[in-house]
């Protein structure tokens, strides 16, 4: 059942102890990398925004604690009546349908709910812009999905 799974462990380990194999040039960039707040909009002077640079060129950046306990299962809650399995295009009828290999659940949230359920959806929004300094006006609906382990 879990082939390999001790080689793997071990290999894990050792790449979260930053372990992995680096050119000097790629080592010199991960000397580089930093964490930091960033503070650029009025909200996010109010509460910073934990930035931390895992990459140089393409800039990678993870944005840490953007959702709280609670806004996170707020957009839960609001996403479970529209849960439905996720689907994939298919490129010769082009229509989307089920596949065999993916079995998770997708809703997407529009920050347009009534202003009671609508309100983190769109607080969240607003964090995330200025975090990405990126308009979510033009951008995707919020996606939510639920993911299922297979046990066999």
């Amino acid at each position: 059942m879990y082939k390999n799974w001790t080689q793997r462990m071990k290999k894990y380990r050792k790449l979260c102890r930053e372990e992995a194999p680096l050119t000097p040039k790629m080592k010199g960039q991960v000397d580089k990398l930093v964490c930091y707040y960033k503070q650029d909009t009025p909200r996010s002077l109010l509460q910073p925004i934990k930035v931390e640079e895992v990459w140089p060129s393409p800039r990678i950046l993870v944005f840490h604690d953007l959702i709280d306990d609670n806004e996170a299962s707020t957009i839960m809650s609001l996403a479970q009546p529209s849960l439905n399995r996720a689907t994939v295009h298919n490129k010769k009828t082009g229509k989307l349908e089920n596949a065999e290999y993916r079995v998770s659940k997708t809703a997407w949230l529009d920050d347009d709910l009534p202003e009671d359920q609508g309100r983190v959806v769109r607080r969240v929004n607003r964090r995330m812009e200025d975090a990405t300094e990126l308009s979510h006006e033009y951008a995707e609906l919020q996606q939510v999905i639920c993911t299922f382990i297979n046990s066999a």
